[in-house]
């Protein structure tokens, strides 16, 4: 992962890669950030709330005509994201269910 993101000249790395939690990896001197997708998806949250909610009634809307129920949260848990998970809790409690 790491020769790939030199390779690329990636100025971010995302990844659930544990070799990335090492206390010895010293990401100052890394010459990209490292992001967990929960930590990255919380940064969009915080930098376009008004997005994630726009993309979040999509998913839900697709969700519902594909499956008849939707379940973002759960998915988004089991993906490894649950702090991400509780802000679209929070988005979902602001839509208009009747939308769907």
């Amino acid at each position: 992962m790491h020769a790939a993101a030199l390779a690329c000249s990636a100025d971010y790395l995302l990844t659930s890669d544990k070799g990335f939690s090492d206390p010895d990896v010293d990401f100052d001197v890394l010459p990209y950030e490292v992001y967990r997708p929960d930590e990255f998806l919380e940064l969009i949250d915080d930098s376009a709330p008004q997005v994630v909610r726009q993309v979040m009634a999509k998913q839900v809307a697709y969700s519902i005509r594909r499956h008849g129920e939707a379940d973002l949260c759960g998915a988004l848990r089991r993906a490894g994201c649950p702090k991400f998970a509780e802000r679209v809790r929070n988005h979902l409690q602001t839509i208009d269910s009747r939308r769907f």
